[in-house]
């Protein structure tokens, strides 16, 4: 990305990896200005540009989305889930799911700046309380 992730903060890195975030019923991207963050913007841009030069046409296998992009910079910043579901007409179960997909979005990451030596990037990340409160897992099993 050309270092365009480097300008942003944690929470704004972690909300914009929720653009690959995509529901698989959905044929197209969507593509919704983002307006909880002016900073994510320009980097949408620019995973758009990339989707479009690497994709030659066919964006079938690269689908982008900034539906769950203000879910997840909400979530990081501490809005109740309430809010959040209000907001975006959400279920608390469809959060929870959004939530567990960043989360496995983060450590795919943290893999990533481990393998190329991105401490920076590792700093921006290892703080971040991705899930917590209602999006916590526990086993369905009972605990002996």
């Amino acid at each position: 990305m050309s270092g365009a992730l480097a300008s942003l903060d944690g929470p704004a890195l972690v909300a914009t990896l929720a653009a690959f975030i995509c529901e698989r019923s959905i044929e197209h991207d969507t593509l919704e200005p983002v307006t909880q963050c002016e900073e994510i913007q320009p980097v949408m841009d620019a995973l758009i540009r990339i989707r479009d030069t690497m994709s030659d046409g066919d964006s079938s296998n690269w689908r982008i989305s900034t539906e769950h992009v203000g879910i997840a910079y909400d979530w990081l910043h501490g809005r109740a889930p309430a809010e959040i579901c209000t907001e975006y007409n959400l279920f608390e179960g469809n959060l929870t799911k959004t939530v567990m997909k960043l989360k496995n979005l983060v450590e795919e990451l943290q893999t990533i700046a481990e393998f190329n030596n991105d401490v920076s990037m590792l700093e921006k990340i290892k703080d971040l309380d991705v899930v917590h409160g209602i999006a916590i897992p526990d086993s369905l099993y009972l605990r002996l």
